[in-house]
């Protein structure tokens, strides 16, 4: 799909960008891990309808945000996870037009619970992921559910969280490619979506 918007457009004329936005996004989960700590997910997003416009690197807490943390049995349970950090400026260089028929994503990791504060997290807790787009919009919803695995220690936390170069991804990230016309496959891990596809 041609759009009047290029990939390499220079900043401030994003806002005034006039292109065809996706009417819908479509997002799928995959690799839930939770161990009563930290939750990560693979997450994959494709637009219908139109482009999307993202920030390539992806950032948890700022592109992908979570929240609403509760118990599966019991509802909303206390955590230290902000909902959403100051989102740092957006760059010209950051940016990604999105096309209708390619999938794009990343891994993301989140600390909800820890030893101090909140404590271990209950032993099935669901969540909502978010999709940001490039200025900052919420363009999609998923919400997951996570099982811990039975701990015998009652909840000791076993190693540290995950070493994530935070210079390499707020310079560019990883991500090299601009996605992909596989549709993603399934996956075997730890949780699922709330709401299976079709339920909705």
């Amino acid at each position: 799909m041609k759009t009047s918007c290029p990939a390499s457009i220079e900043l401030p004329t994003v806002e005034e960008c006039r292109e065809e936005v996706a009417k819908i996004v479509m997002m799928e989960v995959q690799d839930i891990q939770y161990d009563g700590f930290t939750i990560s997910a693979r997450i994959l997003v494709s637009p219908e309808g139109g482009s999307l416009r993202l920030d390539r690197r992806l950032i948890p807490s700022v592109d992908v945000s979570i929240g609403i943390f509760a118990d599966c049995e019991r509802g909303s349970v206390p955590s230290i996870h902000m909902d959403r950090f100051f989102p740092p400026p957006n760059r010209a260089e950051n940016l990604m037009v999105l096309e209708p028929g390619y999938w794009y994503g990343t891994t993301v990791h989140f600390m909800p619970f820890d030893d101090h504060f909140a404590g271990i997290g209950p032993e099935c807790v669901e969540a909502t992921l978010r999709l940001h787009a490039f200025d900052g919009r919420v363009v999609v919803r998923e919400r997951i559910r996570a099982v811990r695995p039975p701990s015998p220690d009652g909840g000791t936390r076993k190693g540290e969280w995950p070493e994530i170069d935070w210079d390499a991804l707020l310079e560019g990230g990883t991500e090299a490619d601009g996605g992909t016309r596989e549709v993603p496959p399934p996956a075997e891990d730890a949780g699922s979506l709330a709401n299976p596809s079709g339920s909705r």
